[in-house]
């Protein structure tokens, strides 16, 4: 076979990347993955459990041998180096992304009056905070959508609501729902 484009590695970036390419039609994509197979229906148990450890663990979905330097190698003394050290790399498709966990830690309350006394109304302590507005707006919106959780919303491959407001000056602002 023939194809008009290559894509080394399924991962996150190669799937990406596949997707845009593969949506002109007249294109023909290849993504080449080294780990398991997973098509639609088939995909293992260990990936889809909400317990992202299942798979994160499960050698099956990893380079078990890949180590790298973490620390300068003297170029004067090239046979004192440090120690190798595990490098954990994902090895199915979809990448680091099927198997990562995600969390969200809630802010200390100074950080939220920091936001506010930047600008951005009802993000203080006193008010709902932040975490809280994003996750009732995540819920709402999921609901409004036709999904019975937020989680299945985020499954769905729908945007999440994240957009940016930017502060006039150059200091971090956090991400604000609309």
């Amino acid at each position: 076979m023939e194809f008009d484009f290559i894509i080394v590695g399924g991962g996150s970036a190669g799937c990406v990347m596949a997707n845009r390419l593969s949506a002109r039609s007249a294109n023909r994509v290849l993504v080449l993955e080294a780990g398991p197979d997973t098509p639609h229906g088939k995909v293992p148990a260990e990936i889809l459990d909400s317990y992202p450890g299942t798979a994160y663990f499960d050698q099956r979905f990893h380079w078990t041998q890949l180590k790298v330097y973490t620390q300068p190698i003297p170029h004067n003394d090239p046979t004192n180096r440090p120690p190798l050290r595990k490098y954990e790399q994902a090895r199915v498709l979809g990448g680091g992304s099927s198997i990562n966990g995600q969390l969200a830690n809630r802010g200390a309350p100074y950080n939220y009056d920091e936001w506010e006394s930047m600008g951005a109304e009802g993000w203080g302590p006193s008010s709902a905070s932040a975490n809280a507005t994003w996750t009732s707006k995540v819920h709402t919106t999921a609901t409004k959508a036709g999904f019975r959780s937020a989680a299945s919303f985020r499954t769905s491959g729908l945007p999440m609501p994240m957009p940016r407001r930017r502060p006039s000056s150059n200091r971090a602002m956090p991400i604000i729902p609309t």
